[in-house]
């Protein structure tokens, strides 16, 4: 089974052809032990042993894709970045500073982009440079996905839902039932929504 087997579904989710391929490159560099290391002790039982982080991905991609709600793509607010930024918001585990490295990976791939000859990138890209921007804000939500939910916020609502659905996920699963969030949480899923209804505070 290749990478792209694995995130099958969450590749296809990605409505732009450029972004979906900047994933699978992104796939394509991750070191192996992306795919066998465990997700954390701050996770479910069966996200601990090995292929946990993966299976945690997943859940994360799930709970995004829940909290877009069917949002397109608009002039304010990409869903797409929100897909990178879940499926990508753990590459530098192990490492306890995984979001500033992960923030880090992927402005290096923007120097890639602008640096390497077009021709070594055509098999993933029609366009290299028009990517160049959203590079920049997916790696903003990598560097805003960790903590504990209330150390911190956001300000873009790419961010948050980033950060919310990793949280989500961690604690309570897949399963978005506001009946058994706490209070705070179904708060402020109610504060993006109203976000993405105004289509205001994106960093787009």
């Amino acid at each position: 089974m290749t990478r792209q087997d694995i995130f099958k579904e969450e590749l296809g989710s990605i409505k732009s052809k450029d972004l979906r391929s900047l994933a699978s490159f992104v796939l394509d560099s991750l070191t192996s032990s992306f795919f066998t290391l465990d997700a954390g002790y701050e996770h479910f039982k069966d996200e601990r042993g090995k292929g946990g982080l993966v299976l945690h991905t997943k859940r994360v991609c799930k709970v995004g894709e829940k909290i877009i709600g069917g949002k397109k793509s608009s002039r304010c607010f990409d869903p797409d970045i929100v897909r990178l930024g879940c499926l990508f918001h753990d590459i530098c585990k192990p490492s306890s500073n995984h979001p500033e490295e992960g923030f880090r990976y992927f402005l290096s791939l923007v120097d890639s982009i602008e640096t390497t000859h077009p021709q070594d990138l055509d098999p993933y890209f029609n366009n290299p440079k028009s990517l160049v921007f959203k590079i920049k804000v997916v790696a903003r939500t990598i560097r805003a996905h960790h903590g504990r939910f209330g150390w911190y916020r956001g300000v873009y609502t790419e961010d948050r839902i980033v950060h919310l659905a990793d949280y989500i996920a961690a604690f309570y699963g897949e399963n978005l039932n506001y009946r058994k969030l706490p209070r705070n949480i179904q708060e402020e899923l109610s504060s993006i929504e109203r976000e993405l209804e105004k289509g205001t505070k994106s960093q787009l």
